[in-house]
């Protein structure tokens, strides 16, 4: 007896009524997505609604079955295929409102509190800070402190050897980088490890010696014009001489030119010391009572 060949089902297509079913439903769900947006706007408080007209006058009636406007790149792609033949009723339990993430005013109105308003301010400051960089007197300033030959003859080698690179694949191969993208990054390289330094407490500009941290100062006019919004104030740490004549140490501060005033931070300033302690070679001595 003859072995039989296996029957073989031939597959059936899924049926055209899911896809439709599902394009249905996504336009519903975009309608009544839409209409809640609408009528939360409608509804919510605003400061400029009688400056700017109701929702209902910026858009005509639509009907019930028309597609809603255009938002997103997805909307585009859906809206060139066929509509359904038939529209179902939206179901009872809608879906949840999205005005809070879309918490858009109808007309832009300019911002009221407070933080709005430190972040407006930040805003114009930055942009207007590119500008001072095209400023023809800084620019003289600051290539007068780059040692230009040095960085011009380290971006050539590299870019030397960047060509050389390229030649040996053959093919017309280009390089990684050109000779102007050479110059830029001897210009970084030089900037971190020959200019820029991270510093903590910076030095007296006077004696050199190492500073202490006494808070935050207002900038002075040379250093406003100069960008700065907030500075840090430090104080040198050779704040005392011995003056052999009183046979005692005297207070003295350089950057205030202030001699045997050893109260200028606590009654001049306003400082709260709670420990103020003298080191030298010789120890250290407690005179927060002088202070």
């Amino acid at each position: 007896m003859a072995d039989r060949a296996p029957l073989r089902r031939k597959p059936v297509p899924p049926p055209a009524v899911e896809e439709t079913w599902a394009k249905d439903l996504t336009n519903q769900f975009r309608q009544v997505l839409s209409t809640q947006r609408m009528n939360a706007l409608s509804q919510r408080p605003s400061q400029s609604r009688s400056e700017s007209p109701a929702p209902r006058e910026l858009f005509a009636p639509r009907p019930s079955h028309a597609e809603p406007p255009l938002r997103h790149g997805y909307d585009y792609q859906t809206s060139t295929t066929s509509q359904p033949t038939s529209q179902k009723s939206p179901n009872s339990s809608l879906p949840p409102s999205y005005t809070s993430l879309r918490n858009i005013p109808l007309v832009p109105t300019p911002p009221t509190d407070a933080k709005s308003l430190r972040f407006k301010n930040m805003m114009h400051s930055l942009s207007n800070m590119p500008c001072k960089w095209e400023n023809p007197g800084l620019l003289d300033e600051a290539l007068a402190s780059i040692p230009l030959e040095r960085i011009y003859n380290e971006a050539q080698e590299e870019s030397d050897i960047f060509q050389a690179e390229a030649e040996s694949l053959g093919n017309g191969t280009r390089a990684a980088w050109g000779y102007q993208d050479c110059v830029i990054r001897a210009l970084l390289k030089w900037f971190k490890r020959s200019f820029f330094e991270w510093v903590n407490n910076p030095k007296c500009s006077n004696c050199y010696a190492p500073t202490v941290a006494i808070g935050m100062a207002a900038p002075t006019p040379d250093e406003q014009a100069r960008g700065a919004n907030r500075v840090e104030l430090y104080q040198c740490s050779n704040q005392e001489v011995y003056s052999v004549h009183k046979k005692r140490w005297v207070h003295v501060d350089a950057c205030e030119e202030a001699w045997d005033n050893p109260r200028l931070y606590t009654e001049g300033w306003g400082k709260k010391l709670g420990y103020c302690i003298a080191f030298s070679a010789d120890g250290a001595m407690d005179v927060t009572r002088r202070y």
